[in-house]
């Protein structure tokens, strides 16, 4: 049996201002195309479909023409639950009548256990859809006044799920959540504050695969069997050095075979570093230079319209920062004891030069601050 896991495509998701439906239109070509190609029983998507609960048209839009690919020009079964950005009643709309055609949806937790079984050349699969849900929920759910955090709260519907397990039977888990160790980024909404939010990895023990979604960071949480696919796209400068993904997955024998597919951006997600000059200089001939771009200035001194002009060869530059002009902005103490009004001109802004600036002024600086200090005496004296 060989399954295609994804999740995290966050459909209707804004970066810095910039509409990502088309950049996200080819990442689902291509899992589209890696899914034909692999030939698999089934595609999973662990959540997190859209960006927020209500998404715009052209979200619903894309979903729709890429669950039509994949469901009804290749007759792939898909499973897809519901992340914590995603509404769960509209995840769940439909679903008995969807079922019927191969796309099996999740939206809401259920007491009931319902999986998904697969079956492929006389071999059989569960699949056991577990959408996201707050502890409270469960909670509720169950009867069970101590389910007070996530990991409490998935602990409970796994056992639920072992009662009814058929033994020897091959398993896969879908979930959303986080994990205890696994690795974070800048992109993603916390699900609670402090630990409560933590699962631990002994929830999930006795399962064949379970396929993780939530973390964009595509990764195994210790064990092979255990891993988050990762988003399909960098949502954050975070992710910059992050190879995006699918995962397949082959259940035949003890252990699952894991294959990591790469995914090719329209435009990848970079930082770029060094002085103003030096990074227009480069990427006049950068063939990249269409990527997003977050730039980090290294110049000492104030510059006219930096990201005016970086932008005129980095098209798509939505961040910079010069980190030691702000770390040096508001420096400026008096020497303690010193009346500054009896010192003069030249004086004091040799000062000020060295504590703005960590350095002494160089001799031709002084000379011609001199001579500008001088002009303007001259001036003044004419006026």
């Amino acid at each position: 049996m060989k399954l295609l896991h994804t999740s995290d495509w966050h459909l209707g998701r804004l970066f810095h201002g910039i509409r990502l439906t088309g950049d996200q239109k080819i990442i689902l070509n291509q899992i589209c195309e890696i899914a034909e190609a692999q030939q698999v029983d089934a595609v999973l998507i662990a959540g997190d479909i859209y960006d927020r609960p209500v998404p715009p048209a052209e979200a619903v839009e894309l979903l729709n023409l890429t669950l039509e690919c994949l469901v009804l020009k290749l007759n792939i079964p898909v499973i897809l639950i519901a992340g914590n950005h995603d509404n769960p009643e509209r995840i769940e709309y439909g679903r008995a009548i969807l079922r019927g055609g191969g796309l099996h949806v999740r939206g809401m937790v259920n007491a009931d256990i319902d999986p998904v079984i697969l079956s492929s050349k006389g071999e059989k699969l569960i699949v056991y859809p577990v959408p996201y849900a707050e502890p409270s929920e469960i909670r509720t759910l169950y009867n069970e006044p101590g389910i007070v955090d996530h990991d409490k709260a998935m602990r409970a519907q796994m056992d639920k799920i072992r009662e009814v397990h058929p033994e020897g039977a091959k398993s896969v888990i879908m979930a959303h959540g986080y994990v205890m160790g696994s690795s974070t980024s800048e992109s993603e909404r916390p699900l609670s504050i402090g630990g409560a939010e933590e699962i631990g990895i002994e929830a999930f023990e006795g399962f064949d695969y379970v396929a993780l979604g939530h973390l964009h960071r595509p990764q195994k949480v210790k064990l092979n069997s255990i891993r988050y696919s990762g988003s399909p796209l960098a949502y954050s400068f975070s992710e910059a050095s992050d190879k995006k993904s699918v995962t397949i997955i082959t259940l035949e024998g003890a252990s699952p075979e894991i294959e990591i597919i790469p995914l090719q951006p329209r435009f990848a997600v970079r930082q770029l570093e060094g002085e103003l000059d030096e990074l227009i200089s480069k990427g006049k001939v950068d063939d990249s230079r269409e990527d997003y771009v977050s730039a980090i200035l290294t110049d000492k001194g104030a510059l006219i319209q930096p990201f005016a002009r970086l932008k005129e060869v980095y098209p798509h530059l939505i961040h910079m920062e010069q980190p030691r002009l702000q770390a040096m902005e508001g420096q400026f103490k008096p020497k303690e004891g010193m009346d500054y009004r009896k010192r003069k001109d030249l004086d004091l802004f040799q000062d000020f030069y060295s504590q703005i600036r960590g350095e002494e002024m160089s001799e031709d600086a002084v000379r011609e601050l001199t001579a500008i200090l001088e002009n303007l005496r001259d001036e003044e004296r004419r006026a």
